[in-house]
């Protein structure tokens, strides 16, 4: 196999494990006033429930130090003075700085998060050692945030700035004035909840109960006519055809794969699609040399039995479509190969042991659905070489457990 092109590759999401053997270690901001912090203990109570064994820290104001060690949420509790207790007596300039932060919260930690929706304490994640900071904003705003809960737009614009806030007036007795909010659809305690949520389902990804069930469903006759049990076990299932040809790595890329495949694992590789595909994986056999070791399923296995499959099998390679998505919720093993018309961070399958490879091109997502509409040459799949996607492939087919986690190849894009 020829080495692959020094194409840097980014993770998204990005994939932790715990740092020390004893666990996770997790480190909350939550300096806010007194109503403020017990808004956000829903949020705190989950966080807790969630990781009943994780070491958690909380970093709060002064003022609040005795209720957080009354409430029994936290393993340590750090006092930190951003601002006076009584907001009143604030004029905008912090009390502890940040040099102050980094001496009291000097600790590793796996998880940052700043549980708290105004910004002007989000800076503070910058000063932790942290292998993901968490919190709400945009990526804009924050580029060092790894994972964000979408902010909705809190404060009024100011005039003539070209925002696209609506100016909302106040009226009262014949005078009006500009509101400092706009209206909001979530409590703030919603808020606060939906990223705690954001956190546990990243470190705690679920699978849905009732496609484990069709996944542990017996095999059909039909199925074991073709493929013994213990072959579907070393079995890698290659589904080539979405329904958007833009969406499809080459044909030519897929076979180039198969055959580097053939080499280098013992086991069937079984092409998988609908009955009209018959012909042409008829075709990519001959091109194959008509290998024993390639069975197709050709529009035989039902939706219905295909968790029961794909959950069995060694390992599924995919494009972005339904059976990369079932392959996923399913618990299978997948390597789902995406091109620039969807964002795998939005559209990507979700599972345990689900990988998501993409190149990283600057007219993507460009959501189209037709290869002829592209007018870059379908750069985002030719960027994606078989090499590079073999070394996927071998990676995962080598890490019994599998990762669940997308990678970005940074591609040229067209003018």
């Amino acid at each position: 196999m020829a080495d692959s092109p020094a194409v840097p590759i980014t993770v998204f999401p990005k994939i932790v494990s715990p740092a020390s053997a004893a666990g996770w270690r997790i480190v909350v901001l939550k300096l806010d006033h007194h109503g403020d912090f017990v808004i956000g203990l829903p949020a705190l109570e989950l966080l807790r429930h969630s990781f009943p064994e994780a070491h958690i820290t909380v970093v709060v104001g002064s003022w609040n130090a005795e209720i957080a060690a009354r409430v029994q949420l936290f393993d340590a509790i750090i006092v930190f003075d951003r601002y006076p207790e009584n907001a009143q007596n604030w004029d905008g300039r912090p009390i502890e700085d940040e040099a102050a932060f980094r001496e009291k919260v000097n600790g590793a930690y796996d998880i940052a998060i700043d549980l708290r929706v105004d910004e002007d304490t989000r800076s503070l994640l910058t000063c932790l050692d942290a292998q993901v900071r968490c919190g709400i904003g945009s990526r804009s705003r924050f580029p060092f945030l790894d994972w964000i809960l979408p902010a909705e737009s809190w404060f009024r614009a100011a005039p003539d700035s070209g925002s696209e806030i609506v100016h909302v007036e106040l009226v009262s007795e014949g005078e009006s004035q500009q509101s400092r909010f706009v209206p909001s659809e979530l409590h703030i305690g919603e808020s606060l909840e939906l990223l705690v949520r954001l956190v546990v389902g990243r470190l705690q990804p679920k699978q849905s109960a009732q496609m484990t069930l069709l996944a542990r469903a017996p095999l059909s006759a039909s199925v074991l006519a073709e493929i013994g049990a213990a072959e579907l076990a070393s079995a890698v299932f290659v589904a080539p055809f979405s329904n958007s040809t833009l969406r499809n790595w080459p044909l030519s890329s897929y076979e180039a794969l198969i055959r580097h495949l053939l080499e280098a694992i013992d086991g069937p590789i079984c092409l998988i699609g609908a009955q009209y595909h018959h012909d042409q994986f008829e075709q990519i056999r001959a091109r194959l040399g008509n290998s024993r070791r390639v069975v197709t399923f050709a529009g035989t296995i039902s939706w219905s039995n295909l968790p029961a499959v794909l959950a069995r099998a060694r390992l599924v390679i995919s494009n972005n479509s339904g059976i990369a998505h079932v392959a996923a919720a399913s618990g299978a093993q997948l390597l789902a190969i995406y091109s620039g018309s969807h964002e795998p961070g939005k559209w990507g399958p979700r599972g345990i042991r689900a990988r998501t490879i993409t190149a990283k091109v600057s007219c993507a997502p460009c959501g189209l659905d037709r290869l002829e509409h592209c007018s870059f040459g379908h750069q985002c799949m030719q960027a994606l070489s078989p090499e590079i996607v073999l070394e996927q492939v071998m990676d995962l087919l080598n890490d019994a457990n599998g990762k669940n986690n997308s990678l970005v190849i940074d591609g040229a894009s067209g003018a």
